[in-house]
């Protein structure tokens, strides 16, 4: 599986996409501090989602003490941004297509 693809699928799920917004806006956390994300789910499954993150390189774990530790790998969503950058003059035209409509009134 490539990497873009392997990104898409580690995106794909809404927990995943949960555990990214707190790593995207407190930084760097522990496996314990991400678990409030979702307590309705077993621990081995939040670390299974943890460790789908890993494995598309989407997040970096490392130990800190006795602690692991992760934060959010930027350079993984370079491959998702160039992929879009490919679909980005259809969205513009629309785009500017709406704007010249609404500019219209």
């Amino acid at each position: 599986m490539t990497s873009l693809n392997q990104t898409f699928v580690a995106l794909a799920d809404p927990t995943r996409r949960a555990i990214l917004d707190v790593l995207i806006k407190k930084g760097g956390q522990s496996i314990t501090q991400l678990r409030t994300v979702n307590e309705d789910i077993t621990r081995q499954a939040f670390e299974k989602h943890v460790g789908v993150l890993i494995s598309a390189r989407v997040v970096i774990k490392r130990k800190k003490g006795r602690e692991s530790m992760v934060k959010v790998a930027p350079s993984a969503f370079m491959d998702v941004a160039l992929w879009m950058k490919h679909y980005e003059k259809l969205w513009e035209h629309k785009l500017s297509k709406l704007g010249t409509y609404l500019d219209r009134d």
